[in-house]
């Protein structure tokens, strides 16, 4: 069975108040408007998860809220402190956490950590946007297996809001 593995970064945040802590920061307007859109598209292309990981933050909090109003169905959360501002190894990690029925697993969180996880997987240093999606796919059957070794999944493309036409 093809499994599909989505990293997603939060969507913009909003810096209105400079006395927030980092971690308490919520999305602006357009953090809203393009975390709804995001939704509708994974909705739309069959791409919406089994399972989510995600960072504790707010902004990451908002984002998932925003995106579950448009799916039919409710994928199992979990939330984690450890996913704030983690590496690439730490986000893919997390994925051996996810059951055999899951088919499709989203990892939601931050930048620098899902810019270098895209490294693994593109040349250069690719630019990921707040609200991006990175899909990829394994045919392996364990999330353990995939989540051992960058190797065991293909990259299917990166999604980035504003070449989907989202502001």
């Amino acid at each position: 069975m093809l499994r599909n593995l989505l990293f997603m970064r939060h969507a913009k945040s909003d810096w209105g108040e400079p006395q927030l802590a980092d971690h308490d920061r919520s999305l602006n307007d357009r953090g809203t408007r393009v975390a709804t859109q995001m939704g509708i598209y994974l909705a739309h292309h069959q791409l919406v998860p089994d399972v989510v990981f995600t960072s504790t933050a707010r902004r990451v909090q908002k984002t998932l809220e925003l995106m579950l109003e448009h799916w039919s169905t409710r994928p199992t959360l979990h939330s984690s402190k450890e996913l704030y501002l983690a590496s690439a190894d730490r986000f893919y990690r997390v994925v051996s956490e996810a059951t055999a029925e899951h088919r499709t697993v989203m990892v939601l969180g931050h930048n620098p950590g899902m810019a270098q996880l895209a490294a693994e997987y593109l040349s250069g240093a690719p630019h990921f946007p707040t609200a991006a999606v990175l899909h990829l796919q394994s045919n392996l059957d364990d999330w353990l297996r995939i989540s051992m070794s960058f190797q065991n999944s293909q990259f299917v493309e990166l999604l980035k809001p504003k070449e989907l036409g989202f502001q």
